[in-house]
């Protein structure tokens, strides 16, 4: 992995969470993150079951040498091509804040808090959004809370309510360890369940983790931190 952060102009590709698009963040990222280049995925064009769009859309927008870094719903839509053997050859995965079952009985979301999310969209999607936004970083500062609040505004309700029933109904009871993967977890992340509760131990020990103090968006949260870890990939 070193290899492809230490190239010339190395680039991160970022696959967006549910209703989060990261790219609606790239003037925060690239600030954070200037000695890479920056492309985006939203996890809506990822969405379709048995899709090679996450393959085609991520080595399009990264090119030789890129690195994803997949968050949220999306390390679940990537680490499933990751699992199936489907993931593009040769580019390293950052999955943040893994999404490994949303349903986990330690993890704070179950199926009844889906099944509800999903019932408040047909009734609007502010509400929804705004309790969303709040789990998923309560103090988010308002230059970032504005700008995701106007892009989520945009995402069409049905593909609002397909993210929310792939988290409901996906599951990912391990993770294939292999050579350019690695999973960063937040400490204090009130969204994504400890990788500790839903997956068997044997299956942690030979996975890259790292942990950071944050909650849900360790990347802008700690973005030191977060730097750190990829510079050390």
């Amino acid at each position: 992995m070193n290899s492809a952060l230490s190239s010339p102009s190395p680039k991160l590709v970022w696959i967006g969470g549910w209703a989060s698009s990261v790219e609606a963040w790239h003037p925060a990222i690239g600030t954070a993150y200037p000695q890479w280049s920056h492309a985006f995925v939203a996890a809506q064009e990822l969405q379709d079951p048995g899709s090679d769009d996450l393959t085609d859309l991520v080595k399009l927008r990264g090119g030789e040498g890129a690195v994803a870094i997949a968050w949220s719903l999306g390390s679940l839509l990537a680490l499933r091509a990751w699992n199936a053997g489907n993931w593009p050859e040769g580019m390293p995965l950052v999955a943040v804040c893994p999404v490994v079952d949303f349903c986990a009985e330690a993890g704070p979301w179950r199926r009844l808090h889906l099944d509800r999310m999903i019932r408040g969209l047909s009734r609007g999607r502010e509400a929804v959004l705004e309790d969303f936004r709040k789990l998923v970083w309560e103090e988010m500062p308002p230059e970032l809370a504005d700008p995701w609040r106007e892009q989520a505004s945009r995402i069409p309700v049905p593909s609002l309510v397909r993210g929310l029933e792939i988290l409901r109904d996906d599951r990912l009871s391990m993770i294939r360890p292999g050579a350019g993967l690695v999973l960063i977890e937040g400490t204090g992340d009130r969204v994504s369940p400890s990788l500790d509760a839903v997956l068997g131990k044997a299956d942690l020990a030979l996975l890259s983790r790292r942990t950071l103090a944050t909650g849900h968006v360790p990347f802008l949260e700690d973005p030191e931190g977060f730097g750190r870890i990829l510079s050390e990939l």
